[in-house]
């Protein structure tokens, strides 16, 4: 893929994001083939192709695989570039239980801490609002029941906080 000029890697990622987001189930199967493989090899996948980690979280039965990138993740240095790509990725996640848990790692305490940066949290909180389809009831519920703990770990007024929100929502008309 490295020989790919800028046109063919624009089009080839747009064709599979249309297609995973279409919810094609080669193109979902091959993403969650590879994301399986990261989590249990550690082989990336392979520049240009970071897309396929999004949509390697999308659909039911993913738990294991998120649960072992998120620990790769958290343990990863800020300065890592592969952390902001696993930030964006878990966020992709179908799974209302894991949104939820990911979304409690950014309030800076308990047992899934994770040592972000004050943006790396504001990253993962947009992740999960933009990148799921099915996260807004998680994320209303999150902002209703921690909405101090959300600000103040995020350093945002509550207009900032609920403004990312509704610019995520989607018209399907």
């Amino acid at each position: 893929v490295p020989f790919d000029d800028l046109p063919e890697r624009y089009g080839r990622n747009y064709a599979i994001s249309f297609a995973c987001t279409s919810g094609n189930a080669q193109c979902l199967e091959d993403a969650h083939t590879l994301v399986k493989i990261y989590a249990n090899t550690d082989r990336k996948i392979p520049n240009g192709l970071e897309l396929y980690y999004c949509h390697g979280f999308r659909g039911d039965g993913k738990v294991p695989e998120f649960v072992s990138v998120w620990n790769k993740m958290s343990l990863m240095p800020n300065t890592n570039s592969m952390k902001a790509t696993l930030i964006s990725a878990l966020g992709c996640t179908d799974n209302p239980t894991l949104q939820w848990s990911y979304l409690d790692t950014t309030l800076g305490s308990g047992p899934n801490n994770v040592n972000y940066t004050q943006q790396q949290r504001r990253d993962v909180f947009g992740a999960v609002v933009a990148n799921s389809l099915t996260s807004l009831p998680v994320v209303i519920d999150f902002i209703s029941q921690k909405e101090a703990e959300i600000l103040s770990s995020q350093g945002r007024t509550l207009e900032q906080l609920l403004t990312v929100v509704a610019n995520s929502i989607k018209n399907v008309d």
